[in-house]
C-alpha cells in the first residue's frame, strides 16, 4: 500500500463526512499536527495512527487497506495477520501493536 493511496483514502473519508482536520483529530484522538503532516506527505502513517483513523471513520482496518490496495496484493501471511488482528478486541489490538512495534524497533531506528 503506497502512502499517496492512503492519503487519498483518508482525505476522501474525511471530506465525505464534512470533517476538518481538527474534527478528525477530535474523533480519532490523533493529534491534528500528525494528520496535517500526513496530508502534506511529511510523515509516513503508523499502524496505530491508521487504526485510530479507521475507528473514527467507522471502517475496519482490513477493509481500509483492501480498498486502498486495489492494485497491490497482500501475501497470504499479511492477509492472515489482518484477519487475526480484526478478530481481537481493542485492548488486545493495542497490545499486539505495541509488541509488533517492539519487534521492529531496531529496524526503524
Amino acid at each position: 500500500m503506497k502512502h499517496p493511496d492512503i492519503l487519498y483514502k483518508i482525505e476522501t473519508l474525511r471530506c465525505e463526512r464534512g470533517w476538518s482536520i481538527y474534527r478528525l483529530s477530535k474523533e480519532s484522538g490523533v493529534p491534528a499536527s500528525t494528520i496535517y503532516n500526513l496530508s502534506r506527505c511529511k510523515t509516513e502513517p503508523r499502524l496505530q495512527t491508521l487504526e485510530a483513523l479507521c475507528t473514527a471513520f467507522g471502517v475496519r482496518l482490513s477493509d481500509f487497506i483492501a480498498e486502498t490496495s486495489a492494485n497491490t496484493e497482500l501475501s497470504a501471511k499479511q492477509q492472515l495477520c489482518l484477519k487475526y488482528f480484526d478478530a481481537l478486541d481493542s485492548a488486545k489490538q493495542e497490545k499486539l501493536l505495541a509488541y509488533m512495534e517492539g519487534l521492529t524497533w531496531s529496524t526503524y531506528q
